[in-house]
């Protein structure tokens, strides 16, 4: 019997018009490292989590809001305001149209404008807190579908 699970993400592979600087924003901003695995290809690992750019030709950019974001990620940050300037200086957009609903939560895109959302780590006091707290909605909406929870500034954690 196998101690992995039946399935499990293998990777996750974003489409863009040029990987190259897709792959120094990734490595650079949330840590990535070379896979030694795929010298060969445009890729990062972060978190343990393999991320793969494939160029298009006629790639269309994200949208961001609308329908055509493609994809987005949810990153933990320990200081929200920090940690946008750093993004930012790293090559991250900030739209100029923000998620208001959400206070605590900054949008955010990688240089192929590949929406992602930044919003402050929950910390042990917090989960300790959420633990005895009613439940409310999450944070962002694309955090529905998981099981989370939102303490009260607004940070969501899982349950």
């Amino acid at each position: 019997m196998s101690l992995h699970p039946a399935t499990a993400i293998g990777a996750l592979t974003i489409d863009c018009s040029d990987a190259k600087p897709m792959v120094q924003f990734y490595t650079d901003a949330f840590g990535g490292t070379p896979d030694p695995d795929f010298p060969d290809l445009d890729c990062v690992r972060v978190d343990g989590l393999l991320i793969l750019f494939r160029e298009l030709n006629g790639w269309t950019r994200p949208a961001w809001p609308g329908p055509h974001m493609q994809m987005h990620l949810e990153i933990y940050v320990d200081d929200l305001a920090r940690a946008e300037a750093r993004l930012i200086e790293l090559g991250a957009g900030k739209p100029a149209i923000q998620d208001r609903a959400h206070l605590g939560l900054v949008v955010l895109t990688d240089p192929a404008g590949h929406p992602f959302c930044i919003f402050e780590r929950p910390t042990p006091l917090t989960v300790v807190a959420l633990s005895t707290a009613p439940a409310r909605p999450p944070a962002h909406p694309s955090l529905r579908q998981a099981s989370v929870r939102e303490d009260a500034a607004g940070v969501a954690a899982p349950r």
